[in-house]
């Protein structure tokens, strides 16, 4: 029996036998358990620096592609976006490309799980920090973040991190046959954590019309969930996902 999810097939047949009875379960257990063991291969002893070695290089692009996707999100916070989306009440075009950062974690989880994600996240935060305190001249082009003022850079830095960390557990918990849930349910408790963290952080009590502004983003995390539906399902059969039980 082939184990498949939605037309990405497994790396190899899977064979199994269903018994309800526990005279039988107890008889194959007896009498096959320990061919079954000895047929298994021996576990081989991984070494921890080439096991390090071998999580770095499979976390490099994955970290490049998330600190790409960030520095988009800076280099454009401050631009309008075209004219057809959201009129004179748009967002900037920054806002709106944020939800790809998402995207890009979401990728990495569906191939190397929680943890790799988790791994990306927090070394990609670490890197951009490092660099926007200690080389900001690599950056050409970026907006001055000491007009922002110090509660904003915090509040919105804090809640992208804690949205990001929020995406990463809602997909390792919902990846299952059903490929659209995981990736659009983690996107929009992303969305959720961010908006609701970042505006009041980082407006309540300076700018009158902070709420407005957050549920406008809200909305528009809502919607780039779904449309990010497309890419996911084009990339599946080119990002296999996690092999193993529940690596979908």
């Amino acid at each position: 029996m082939s184990i498949f999810e939605a037309g990405v097939r497994s790396r190899g047949p899977v064979a199994f036998r269903l018994v309800d009875d526990p005279a039988v379960a107890r008889h194959w257990r007896r009498d096959w358990g320990a061919e079954i063991r000895s047929l298994a291969p021996a576990a081989t002893p991984r070494k921890p620096l080439r096991s390090l070695v071998g999580l770095a290089g499979q976390l490099a692009i994955p970290v490049l592609l998330l600190l790409v996707a960030g520095e988009a999100c800076l280099l454009y916070s401050q631009m309008p976006p075209p004219v057809w989306i959201g009129g004179d009440r748009a967002m900037p075009l920054g806002l709106l490309l944020l939800p790809g950062t998402f995207f890009v974690v979401q990728l990495t989880n569906r191939r190397y799980g929680g943890v790799a994600a988790s791994l990306q996240l927090v070394v990609a935060s670490l890197a951009a920090v490092a660099i926007l305190l200690l080389r900001p001249d690599w950056l050409s082009g970026l907006p001055d973040l000491h007009q922002w003022g110090t509660r904003t850079v915090l509040s919105f830095g804090m809640a992208l991190f804690l949205a990001h960390a929020a995406s990463v557990m809602v997909f390792d918990w919902l990846r299952g046959p059903a490929w659209w849930r995981a990736p659009f349910f983690a996107s929009l408790a992303a969305g959720l954590v961010f908006c609701l963290l970042a505006y009041p952080f980082a407006y309540a009590g300076r700018w009158a019309d902070w709420a407005d502004a957050m549920t406008r983003n809200l909305a528009i995390m809502t919607v780039a969930a779904t449309l990010l539906l497309v890419p996911y399902w084009l990339l599946r059969r080119f990002v296999e996902p996690l092999p193993g039980f529940g690596g979908y």
